[in-house]
């Protein structure tokens, strides 16, 4: 009740800023403004206490560095000047002037130009150039030009509900470049001096060094500050490339690394160095003065072809100099370069240095490239020492007695490595290694007697072979890389042994082969392995010995034996083998000579005969035994097919030994008692009775020679077979009489090896009540079970035939059977497994029709034997049976169709008389004499009256005639049998047949379809009043009965189609030939039929 709380009005440019009263007022319910009636009182009501004055509140408008974090977040401006800065206020007048001013502390301080008023609300500053360093939140003053300061309250950002305090928002003073310098430096590394404006000795810099499209960036965070204007940065190696752009930023964060450009200069878009290559070094700095060496110039910003280099040594003493162009560039810190020759002056022995200057040109400016002043690329043309040269042999041969002391003139043809500046150098040589030292008593060494480098040594006892590695030195040392030794050169020093033949005195084998012992001659003991160097030779000790060799003992050129005996000679032989070496120097030895026994053992050779044959004997099955000889084999040796004797006596024919003959059986039965076969070579068989079969036989021939080493005393099988063959006898059975009771009579038909007085009568009725139903091929078959017994592939019982034979039985006609069988199936069969005879009889046939039986194997009759038994003989009486007569209705006659009160009905045709058939069977008149007579009854329907007399009925050529009363109507099932008078089964199928009486014309309606169909238009295409019509099945989803309403008739109709259940009782499927499509659609989907009709109306 005692305060009130103002707020203070926006006051513009409108009123003056001081000397403001304030009015209270009271206003009315409703009211938005007053008037002076309204006043209530000055406040307060002192008069010196009611003035105001009003001061605008200044607020920062432009560019913020939205990528720093909020506590960094300030209005940068450039040092460079010229940024606008605007101010948004209250009360700012366009008829003044402004003057900023921007100031830091007590150290800077500067005033912008002159302050532009854009409009009421807002004031634009020009930035000034800051000669300062860099600062935050300098002091910002505005002055009015002719009048004092305007006093302000805090400086905020626009758009926020409150004025920040200067330490959360305010403006950064942000450095630039101007320039850097300088702009070409070294590809080695340089000092750049940045230029620009507010540096701050407080901050950290780091430059960014980068290609035109940043393939390579470099940063460098080493920036030195210099001054407020200036910071000094190592410019990196340029790694083969030629210019780099550069920018500076200022380090705005530790963690992560975060650095905020610094702008550049408003007239260039960036700062750039230009990279020239420099040389560093060059190896090696002492260089050969003949020239041909490879010099390594080292450095940066070397190009690759088509960009060359070349190399120019300049006598630092003498007005000398050379040039090499030829260079071949590996990297852009490296090429080679060919070294020129200096010169090929013969100097003294001191070869004393030559000192040069090394430039290097480039073919891009043709200038010298600058040299890295940390180096002085001096270099010393030297002599280098090369490597001497002589020749020598490769091998080389001593006998082993001429070991002490040995010398061979090894070396010739010695000289230095270069004929102009070291022809008066002095050689020795050096020998590096020997193996094996123990070959050595004395350690090789080469000696140089005159022109000749000559090799001593002394070898101990032991042959073999050595290699020694020897090297010649020269006195031009190594100094500056040179080389005085030679290569090494490999000689292999052979130290032969006497000859030694390493063998057996005896060696054994046996007859009758082809030998090669491998290595028989194993090794010549001279340390080596050079079967080339050596050959032998093998001869007999006597002319006996040779006799008993094909092929005579030699030794090959690899220091095997080979030789072959004659074909089954044994003994002992005796050999004189000879060594001689070739291909050695005339003063080694090279013969001797050892005695050698060679022992051929005997190897027993298997006996032999001539086999005379046959390889096959046969017989045929015999009642009794059979006794048998024949001579089988001739030309019986003990051994081998020679006659010949050793040449000292021994036994190559194996005369002395003994013979015996085996026979043993191979495989199969033996059909007989025993083999054997005598020493002359007669074979003896004893064959038993009642047998037969097939075996095969071996024979061979036994010596007494042993087996020892391999031998064999058994001559090679031959065989041969031994066959008797069966033969066959005669199948057999007996008939079972009493099998059925069809067989009525059965004669002679118990010995199953005699049929052939065997006879019996089968008797069938016509109609074959206990026939049965086999298939469209037979449609009636009588099978008498058993009929045949004891069926056997022998009639005398032989097992063997029992067990191997096939039987069939054949069935011949006598007489003419088509009068009881069918045309085209099979007539009468017997099965030979069951016995069981079948008889496939014609339908509605009779008469007798004779047959022949006989059994049948595959035995065959060969030799004699019978396969078929004698024939018995078989009659089939059919007796005749009466057979029902036939007919059938016209086509489309199922259906009578007539009007109530039309009169007596004659239909012609009916029954067609070609459908009118009697009983017989075709072709035959047996009952061609029989009466035939149509009975008709009603089955089912309505009761139609008749008039007198007017009962459906048929003649015998099927007319059928009938007369309805004039007022009777409906619809009835007929049934028409077809009977004749030859008793027993005289009656046809039954045929039946609609007879509908239709009243009156009836207009049926469907109102799905709004189709209607009057019986009037189309009395004759009507088949009855309950008439067949079609509707689409999408108007009848089920079964269904519906009503239709025609005003004064209804029709109970059943709907059925695919789908449709059809257990509906009293439906009647009425043929829907000729209705007319085009009234009601005929479609198959849907059948509707007429049930029943109930008429409401006399209509």
């Amino acid at each position: 009740p005692t305060q009130l709380l103002c707020v203070t009005p926006p006051w513009g440019t409108k009123y003056t800023s001081g000397n403001v009263t304030l009015h209270l007022a009271k206003l009315g319910r409703g009211k938005t403004d007053f008037t002076s009636s309204d006043i209530v009182n000055l406040c307060p009501n002192s008069t010196s206490d009611n003035n105001f004055t009003f001061y605008p509140t200044w607020t920062l408008n432009g560019m913020l560095d939205g990528l720093l974090p909020d506590d960094y977040r300030r209005y940068r401006v450039s040092a460079s000047g010229g940024d606008s800065v605007t101010l948004r206020g209250f009360g700012f007048d366009n008829s003044r002037q402004f003057l900023c001013s921007f100031s830091y502390s007590t150290k800077y301080s500067i005033n912008s130009s002159i302050a532009t008023v854009l409009n009421a609300t807002h004031i634009v500053c020009q930035f000034p150039r800051w000669q300062f360093e860099s600062v935050d939140n300098p002091l910002v003053r505005i002055f009015v030009v002719g009048g004092g300061e305007v006093p302000t309250t805090s400086i905020s950002l626009a758009g926020l509900s409150q004025n920040p305090s200067w330490s959360e928002f305010g403006i950064t003073i942000a450095e630039y470049i101007s320039n850097v310098s300088p702009v070409l430096v070294s590809c080695m590394g340089s000092t750049l001096t940045i230029h620009g404006l507010a540096f701050s000795s407080l901050a950290s810099y780091a430059v960014t060094f980068y290609t035109e499209h940043d393939t390579n960036v470099i940063l460098q965070t080493e920036v030195s500050f210099v001054s407020f204007n200036s910071l000094l940065v190592e410019s990196p190696p340029c790694n083969c490339i030629d210019v780099y752009n550069l920018s500076l930023h200022r380090l705005v964060t530790l963690h992560p690394l975060f650095y905020l450009d610094v702008d550049l200069v408003s007239d260039r878009s960036f700062v750039y160095i230009s990279m020239y290559p420099e040389v560093s070094s060059v190896f090696p700095s002492y260089l050969n003065r003949e020239g041909g060496s490879l010099m390594t110039i080292s450095g940066a910003g070397f190009h690759a072809p088509p960009i060359y280099y070349s190399a120019v040594f300049t006598s630092t003493v003498a007005s000398k100099q050379v040039t090499s162009i030829e260079t071949v560039f590996l990297s852009c810190n490296m090429f080679l370069v060919k070294v020129p020759a200096w010169d090929t002056t013969i100097l003294s022995r001191s070869f004393q240095n030559s000192p040069a200057q090394v430039s290097i040109m480039g073919n891009d400016t043709g200038l010298v490239l600058p040299l890295n002043k940390s180096q002085n690329l001096l270099v010393s043309f030297v002599h280098v020492n090369t490597a001497p040269l002589f020749s020598a042999p490769t091998q080389l041969w001593l006998d082993v007695s001429l070991g002490f002391d040995a010398r061979f003139n090894y070396a010739s043809n010695m000289r230095a490595g270069s004929t102009l500046l070291e022809v008066d150098q002095n050689f020795s040589f050096s020998v590096e290694s020997f193996m094996p030292l123990k070959l050595f008593t004395r350690s090789p060494r080469v000696e140089i007697e005159g022109s000749q480098g000559v090799l001593y040594f002394s070898a101990g006892s032991f042959g073999g072979s050595a290699d020694m590695l020897v090297r010649l030195v020269d006195d031009g040392g190594v100094a500056f890389g040179g080389i005085d030794t030679s290569v090494d050169y490999l000689v292999t020093i052979n130290i032969v042994q006497p000859p030694s033949i390493s063998t057996n005195d005896t060696i054994s084998v046996v007859e009758n082969g082809q030998y090669l012992f491998l290595n028989f001659v194993p090794e010549m003991q001279v340390g080596f392995s050079d079967f080339t160097l050596k050959s032998f030779q093998v001869s007999s000790r006597t002319p006996t010995d040779a006799l008993y060799y094909d092929v005579a003992p030699f030794i090959t050129s690899n220091g095997d034996l080979s030789f072959r005996p004659v074909t089954y000679g044994f003994g002992s032989t005796s050999f004189l083998l000879q060594m001689s070496r070739l291909g050695l120097p005339g003063t080694i030895l090279g013969q001797m000579t050892k005695n050698l026994t060679i022992l051929i053992l005997p190897l027993n050779q298997p006996p032999r005969f001539t086999f005379l044959g046959p390889d096959l004997f046969q017989f045929n099955e015999s009642s009794s035994d059979i006794l048998f000889s024949w001579p089988i084999a001739t030309d019986i040796r003990n051994g081998p097919n020679t006659t010949a004797q050793g040449p000292r006596g021994e036994d190559w024919s194996e005369s002395l030994q003994s013979t015996t003959f085996t026979v043993t059986a191979d495989g199969g039965n033996i059909p007989f008692g025993q083999a054997s076969v005598s020493q002359a070579g007669l074979l003896s068989l004893r064959l038993a009775a009642h047998a037969s079969g097939d075996t095969t036989l071996s024979l061979r021939l036994v010596d007494n020679g042993g087996t020892d080493r391999g031998g064999k005393n058994t001559s090679d099988p031959v065989y041969f077979r031994v066959v008797i063959n069966p033969v066959n006898d005669v199948p057999g059975f007996r008939v079972q009489c009493n099998a059925s009771t069809h067989i009525s009579s059965c004669q002679g038909c118990t010995d199953p090896a005699d049929l052939s007085t065997c006879s019996v009568v089968l008797t069938v009725k016509e109609d074959c009540l206990d026939c049965e139903e086999a298939g469209a091929s037979c449609n009636r078959s009588l099978r008498v079970r058993g009929f045949a017994q004891g069926v056997s592939a022998s009639a005398y019982g032989s097992a063997d035939e029992v067990a191997s034979q096939n039987l069939t039985f054949i069935i011949n006609n006598v007489s003419d059977t088509s009068s009881i069988f069918t045309r085209n199936g099979a007539r009468a069969t017997l099965d030979p497994r069951t016995g069981d005879l079948t008889l496939c009889l014609g339908e509605d046939r009779n008469g007798e029709a004779t047959f022949t039986v006989r059994l049948h194997d595959d035995g065959g009759t060969d030799r004699g034997g019978g396969d078929t038994s004698a024939p018995m003989s078989l009659v089939v009486r059919v007796t005749a049976v009466n057979q029902p007569p036939e007919f059938v209705l016209c086509d489309g006659c199922d259906y009578v169709n007539v009007w109530a009160g039309d009169g007596a009905h004659t239909v012609s045709g009916f029954a067609p008389p070609a459908s009118i058939l009697k009983g017989s069977p075709a072709g035959s008149d047996l009952e061609s004499a029989q009466s035939l007579t149509f009975a008709l009854t009603q089955t089912s329907g309505d009761a139609l009256a008749f008039a007198a007399g007017g009962f459906p009925a048929m003649t015998p050529d099927g007319t059928l005639t009938f007369q309805l009363e004039e007022a009777s109507w409906g619809r009835a099932l007929f049934s028409v049998v077809l009977a004749d008078d030859g008793g027993g089964r005289n009656l046809s199928v039954p045929r039946a047949f609609y007879l509908t009486a239709s009243d009156t014309y009836v207009q049926l309606r469907l109102p799905y379809t709004n189709v209607a169909y009057n019986m009037s238009l189309a009395r004759d295409k009507a088949r009855a009043v309950a008439a067949l019509l079609y509707a689409s099945a999408r108007f009848f989803p089920g079964s269904v009965t519906t009503t239709l309403a025609t005003g004064w008739d209804y029709y109970s109709l059943e709907v059925r189609g695919p789908g449709f259940p059809d257990s509906l009782a009293h439906s009647y499927a009425v043929d829907a030939v000729g209705w007319p499509t085009d009234i009601c659609p005929l479609d198959d989907d849907v059948v509707c039929f007429v049930k029943d009709i109930r008429r409401r109306n006399a209509r």
